[in-house]
């Protein structure tokens, strides 16, 4: 056995561990957002042009109560 495969398997254990943190990272998030109605960045931008469009009139704000 060569001196550099020693090296191999933990790499690929790190690899695999990176991964799966990030992956789990990212269902956490995506959960959080789910249930605090948080917005994403392209959420915010859409929010920001019905904003505008309400102010200069071309569309107007819903309301529950009419």
């Amino acid at each position: 056995m060569e001196e550099g495969t020693g090296l191999i398997v933990p790499a690929i254990v790190a690899g695999l561990l990176l991964a799966c943190l990030g992956y789990e990272v990212e269902r956490r998030r995506s959960r959080l957002r789910r249930v605090f109605g948080i917005l994403d960045r392209d959420e915010l931008k859409l929010v920001g042009h019905l904003d505008a469009m309400v102010e200069t009139g071309e569309i107007q704000a819903w309301s529950q109560h009419g």
